[in-house]
């Protein structure tokens, strides 16, 4: 028997733009946020899914699946100097 999806408020949305730690002039977009429900049905982790294109002249994305809340978080605050809600 599977439990029952419970709904879970993120921190994050789709879309929510941030820098790259390590390269200044790389910004990566959020485009998919992962759950992880154990068998009671209780969210045990969330991860978002994000992705940046390869360089100015090409048409590839790089992708990162597996992208913790404080990694977004530093990056918002770096790239619009503010403290993200």
């Amino acid at each position: 028997m599977t439990a029952p999806f419970t709904p879970v408020a993120t921190r994050f949305a789709i879309g929510t733009r941030y820098r790259d730690r390590r390269v200044a002039d790389r910004v990566w977009t959020v485009t998919d946020i992962l759950f992880t429900f154990n068998s009671q049905g209780e969210c045990v982790k969330i991860r978002y899914v994000a992705q940046h294109p390869m360089s100015l002249n090409s048409t590839g994305v790089v992708e990162d699946g597996d992208v913790c809340e404080t990694t977004i978080a530093k990056g918002v605050y770096a790239l619009t100097g503010q403290v993200p809600a």
